[in-house]
């Protein structure tokens, strides 16, 4: 049975509280970019109206990830995280959901990501994120030898990495979902080269995830459009072709975020949310706080993630187990892959991905993925030993 740590052992109140700001103003930026469906729908913004849309379902998703995150963090990772009956169980109940999704899976946006369950729509793939950084993370440290030292073991141990992400991969990528299966792997090479896995190994193995995710991109059509697009976007963002598909996305984006200027034009002021910019309440609602609240409050959320990262890197460089680094190495990379992906695609850095702001998008199930993830974080902090956290 896991173990709980003790309540004696220090918290880490930094990051705590830079995450729940984040949270915070999160929910004010969803309620800010849903807050015009109600007077679409010819409802007010009464706080009853509030809780049964999108604001009340993305309140939802935070007490749930709020009371996930501090079950989690009362609990010994080591002796919960590394044991491989609980890990097994937790990899075989995600390939179940994600099989389920792929049978009977609510369509939306013409993606089939969701699972309807009562009252709530669960989003497997979301959930897999953490569970990435548990499985890879045990998987490296079952070695029980530096990673490295023997090019044909560490072969093996990524045959064995492969064995058990090739399936959720294919049935995310088959979602479609071609962004989450890209963030998954960028999580699982991190931690693998910070881990000293031998370099030709890692070349070989970056090079082919590289190879087989360019394939999916050229190969599918719609994927290879919203390359064009942004190629198109980033030489002239005024003036593209497709007024409806991805491209549309990219012209609205940078039309939002220079209305901004340093300022912003208000909080709730902004015009691109009103049906200009698509997923502006979720993938794209960087673009609305860079509206709204100008170069200030993009950089506020910046700095937020900066704090948040600078505290999940400490805990990395205080754990006292190669399992606990490895582990914490997997979780921050989980929020720090989505936030680079999410900010870059607003800014037209790379094509559009489709993967949420951590603690910032509207979304219930990221909401929850991502507190796991900090709520995991905080275990492992609570188990430092001899070292403070509060420096």
């Amino acid at each position: 049975m896991a173990k709980l740590t003790s309540p004696a052992l220090r918290v880490d109140k930094p990051l705590v509280i830079w995450v729940l700001i984040s949270v915070l103003f999160g929910l004010w930026m969803v309620y800010s970019a849903t807050a015009f469906r109600l007077y679409e729908s010819g409802l007010d913004s009464t706080i009853l109206n509030l809780i049964r849309g999108d604001f009340g379902k993305q309140l939802i998703g935070v007490v749930l990830g709020g009371c996930l995150a501090v079950i989690l963090s009362s609990l010994d990772p080591e002796s919960t995280w590394s044991n491989q009956k609980y890990v097994i169980s937790l990899v075989l109940i995600s390939f179940l959901m994600l099989i389920l999704v792929h049978l009977f899976g609510h369509v939306a946006g013409g993606a089939k990501r969701w699972l309807s369950l009562p009252g709530f729509s669960l989003q497997p793939s979301e959930l897999f994120k953490p569970i990435t950084a548990i499985l890879t993370a045990f998987l490296i440290t079952r070695e029980n030898r530096p990673l490295g030292d023997h090019q044909a073991k560490d072969w093996i141990l990524v045959s064995k990495l492969v064995g058990f992400f090739i399936v959720p991969l294919m049935l995310i990528i088959k979602q479609p979902d071609l962004g989450t299966a890209i963030a998954i792997t960028a999580v699982i090479l991190g931690v693998l080269f910070y881990a000293g896995l031998h370099r030709n190994v890692f070349t070989a193995l970056s090079a082919s995830a590289i190879g087989v995710f360019t394939y999916k991109i050229v190969s599918t059509p719609f994927r290879f459009q919203r390359v064009k697009d942004w190629l198109t976007a980033i030489q002239d963002p005024l003036n593209i072709n497709d007024p409806l598909g991805s491209g549309h996305q990219i012209k609205q984006a940078l039309i939002a975020v220079g209305n901004g200027g340093v300022l912003g034009v208000g909080p709730g002021a902004g015009r691109q949310k009103l049906g200009f910019l698509p997923e502006s309440h979720t993938d794209y609602i960087f673009a609305v706080i860079g509206e709204e609240l100008g170069l200030i409050g993009s950089l506020f959320v910046v700095a937020c993630f900066l704090v948040i990262m600078s505290r999940c890197f400490k805990i990395i460089s205080h754990a006292n187990s190669p399992f606990l680094k490895s582990l914490a190495l997997g979780l921050t990379l989980v929020l720090v892959v989505q936030a680079l992906i999410n900010i870059s695609v607003v800014l037209s850095l790379v094509p559009s991905k489709g993967i949420p702001l951590p603690f910032i998008s509207y979304g219930a199930n990221s909401a929850i993925s991502s507190l796991i993830c900090i709520g995991m974080l905080l275990g492992i902090s609570k188990r430092t030993q001899n070292r403070s956290l509060s420096q």
